[in-house]
């Protein structure tokens, strides 16, 4: 018997359905995410010209950038992947990657790009982490 371990960010939807099932491969809608995580994160370390996005992306990396700085009042700020593997201490749940961190200022972030959800979850698994 083989148990699939579940991803933190699977846990809102599963909050609304138990019997989520995650699809396999990668939808726009991820790859969008995940290419919009890359140049925030990217834009956090090193400032630098961003490649030509729509203008919907662009606000929200903008929108993301200046929350992470107003959220930092100056503080460090991780946004490393590899310093940002969350291993939960729950049964069940796998590894996930915080988006950032704040240690001094006690607070962690996750960017979110497509549906509203309630994130509690998912916010409290890398909190535990």
């Amino acid at each position: 018997m083989t148990t699939e371990l579940i991803r933190p960010s699977s846990l809102p939807k599963l909050a609304q359905c138990r019997c989520y099932v995650s699809q396999s491969g990668t939808s726009e809608a991820a790859a969008r995410g995940t290419r919009m995580d890359a140049i925030i994160r990217q834009q956090w370390l090193n400032p630098s010209p961003v490649e030509e996005l729509s203008q919907e992306d662009d606000e929200a990396v903008t929108w993301a950038f200046n929350a992470l700085r107003l959220l930092s009042c100056g503080m460090q700020v991780e946004t490393r992947e590899e310093e940002l593997q969350a291993v939960v201490p729950v049964d069940g749940i796998k590894a996930g990657t915080m988006d950032a961190l704040c240690v001094a200022g006690g607070w962690l972030a996750d960017f979110k790009t497509g549906q509203i959800r309630d994130y509690d979850a998912q916010m409290a698994a890398y909190a535990l982490a």
